[in-house]
């Protein structure tokens, strides 16, 4: 029987080529190793339509999940590690991911066992690591930590050409802007230490790996929880709550809001974490300590 079972889900190919490395590193050093895809019954194109897309965000933020296919937990019942690879989308787990832990039969393959996230992102990771986090424990895992693969470019860069990817498929750098996502260089060098860092974090069981909280991690996460906050979740209820033939309105609404909000709060925060830092590190902190287990 596997000793420890990869899952992942993707819809670019960056999960699933985190998946495969991992795979394959744990094949090289014998250990007993299966990967299991989370599949969608309906497979959600790539690249997205705006429209499209942006019909996600509600369902999201709310909790709502998406049909995936049938998984045959019964051979994997005497797996003693489980590593989820899964993107994030507006700031939470992707729909699949969260139809995964809905399944009558998760706590087959994920009660006492434990329990590891990889997370691929642009830069906003943290609220969709503290659901899935609550989800894992939910089912029962034993939760020992999260690590997330990031796009390592400049926020103004990433802005311009993640969006650029998502809608066009064009991923390739252009003009002053790098090439979106995360780079070529990023998936070699975790070729080599990502085992090991997972590892780590199953060893130790310290729930939540101890990210660097420098005044742009500080900066990042506060804007990522006062938008979820305040942004995406009075949003998302409206949407939902409201007629069908209003939605594309309202979503073209939230379109709006959310880029007004950024080209706003980036700057402002900016400046202001140079002039008055302790606040926003002060609290970025205790929503480190939350995602740890320690609040």
């Amino acid at each position: 029987m596997p000793r420890v079972a990869v899952l992942y889900y993707s819809q670019t190919g960056q999960s699933q080529r985190i998946a495969d490395s991992l795979y394959s590193s744990y094949k090289e050093k014998g250990e007993d190793v299966v990967l299991i895809p989370i599949q969608p019954r309906i497979p959600y194109a790539f690249p997205w339509k705006i429209n499209r897309f942006f019909e996600q965000m509600p369902l999201c933020i709310e909790g709502h999940s998406a049909e995936i296919e049938t998984l045959d937990t019964s051979n994997y019942q005497d797996v003693e590690r489980v590593v989820l690879v899964h993107p994030v989308w507006f700031l939470s787990p992707s729909l699949p991911i969260q139809e995964f832990f809905k399944l009558p039969e998760i706590e087959y393959l994920l009660r006492s066992k434990k329990f590891v996230q990889i997370l691929t992102c642009r830069n906003m990771w943290f609220s969709a690591a503290k659901i899935t986090r609550q989800l894992a424990i939910s089912a029962g895992a034993n939760y020992c930590g999260q690590i997330a693969i990031e796009d390592p470019h400049p926020n103004w860069a990433s802005l311009v050409t993640t969006p650029r990817w998502m809608f066009s498929g064009k991923k390739e750098a252009f003009a002053i802007f790098p090439a979106a996502g995360i780079p070529d260089e990023t998936f070699k060098q975790l070729d080599h230490s990502l085992t090991q860092k997972i590892e780590t974090l199953f060893e130790k069981n310290i729930s939540g790996e101890n990210f660097n909280l420098n005044r742009s991690k500080s900066l990042s996460l506060c804007l990522e929880v006062f938008g979820r906050r305040f942004i995406f979740k009075p949003w998302a209820k409206i949407i939902l709550k409201s007629p069908k033939a209003l939605r594309s309105v309202l979503l073209l609404l939230f379109r709006i809001n959310l880029v007004l909000f950024l080209l706003a709060a980036i700057p402002v925060t900016e400046i202001l974490s140079r002039l008055v830092r302790f606040p926003f590190q002060s609290f970025a902190k205790k929503q480190q300590l939350s995602l740890r287990g320690s609040l």
